[in-house]
């Protein structure tokens, strides 16, 4: 008779032995991994996350490109100039409603700027800033598992086409504004499918993540173009050292699709061969980052911090690389 109880006493003992804590700083999914939390039930969060990416040196494939091959005219390129650095900064604001235990809406809108540094074969240099409101989200994520100290979470939604895809510059070759590559512009101009699913794990002192993300595009723009699919993959582990301090390590991976179709008007600059970064079939590409990251818990605040590094990239190009990003933002329940 004992022997049969104790069966059912580990079933009933177990859940108070490893309930999830969602006050410890290592609950929150590091900064980069977006969609992971659920909020408490009747809560709303306001997020907000800065970040800086920076995109250096040419790759094809990955083998790394110099501006002389892709001006040469006896090599395989020979446009007339190329992006040779970016610097994308994003404001991001969220704003997450939770009516239900198992259910919260989120919306996010981030607020863009993007500044490129060119080269043309004549060793000419000059840059291009252009900045606005990028393709807001729309979301709702699902509880699916609530396991003791194990979560499931999906989520689903839609990106808004808010982003500009028309965005121009003077440049000193030309007397007019010109459109700028597909690179520089701050949206898609597409309706996209969102979606996400989220597993953590909570021991003792840790809490392990992993995380798939796919980004959709429905329709072709009304440039006559639309972005490739992006999938997304995140695995992590993050560590509590005191009750309100945790440190978290990250490995992530990428990959996106080139563009199907083109702008009508970057398509004359490409008959001209103007630059890569007007080309279509030059956009897409694979990348495996790491990032170190931690996170600070006082009361109904959260604050985060990471940096990240590319290790290996295989892009369709020639076509910056990123190098790396960084990040800061901070999280406030009522």
């Amino acid at each position: 008779m004992r022997l049969l109880l104790l069966p059912v006493l580990l079933l009933v003992a177990l859940p108070a032995l490893a309930q999830w804590d969602a006050t410890r700083p290592d609950a929150l999914a590091p900064l980069g991994v977006h969609d992971a939390h659920l909020p408490a039930p009747y809560r709303t969060t306001l997020t907000y996350r800065y970040t800086e990416a920076t995109l250096g040196a040419l790759f094809d494939g990955t083998d790394e490109v110099t501006p002389a091959e892709v001006f040469a005219d006896d090599g395989s390129y020979r446009f007339l100039r190329t992006p040779t650095r970016q610097a994308v900064t994003a404001h991001t604001f969220e704003l997450t409603v939770a009516p239900l235990e198992v259910f919260a809406f989120r919306f996010r809108l981030p607020l863009l700027r993007k500044t490129t540094d060119y080269e043309s074969r004549f060793a000419q240099r000059f840059r291009t800033s252009t900045a606005g409101m990028g393709d807001a989200a729309l979301l709702v994520q699902v509880r699916l598992t609530y396991l003791w100290n194990q979560h499931l979470t999906a989520t689903f939604g839609v990106q808004l086409p808010a982003g500009t895809t028309r965005a121009h510059a003077v440049t000193p070759f030309d007397s007019d504004s010109l459109r700028l590559p597909y690179p520089a512009q701050l949206g898609t101009g597409s309706y996209s499918v969102l979606a996400a699913l989220t597993y953590q794990l909570q021991t003792a002192r840790t809490t392990w993540g992993g995380q798939v993300r796919a980004h959709a595009p429905l329709n072709t723009n009304r440039d006559q173009y639309r972005h490739g699919n992006r999938v997304e993959a995140s695995l992590w582990g993050n560590r509590r050292l005191f009750s309100w301090l945790s440190l978290s390590i990250r490995a992530a991976g990428a990959a996106w699709g080139n563009l199907s179709g083109s702008d009508r008007v970057l398509a004359g600059a490409l008959d001209f061969r103007l630059s890569p970064a007007v080309d279509p079939r030059r956009q897409g590409g694979y990348r495996v980052m790491g990032a170190l990251g931690v996170t600070l818990a006082w009361k109904a605040w959260r604050l985060q911090g990471m940096a990240q590094h590319t290790f290996w990239q295989h892009l369709e190009g020639p076509q910056l690389g990123e190098t790396g990003r960084f990040s800061i933002g901070g999280k406030y329940h009522f």
